[in-house]
């Protein structure tokens, strides 16, 4: 499983207008799932 629309933000996934935040958003997910431990490598 890719799992990519679970970091994408919910305007892009909304298909609105999005800027810097949502790359910020997307490393947010990223960063809160290793250091929680749920971040799953294939």
């Amino acid at each position: 499983m890719c799992r990519t629309t679970e970091y994408m933000a919910p305007e892009i996934l909304l298909s609105k207008g999005h800027n810097k935040d949502a790359d910020w958003w997307s490393i947010g997910i990223l960063l809160y799932e290793m250091l929680s431990g749920q971040f799953n490598s294939l």
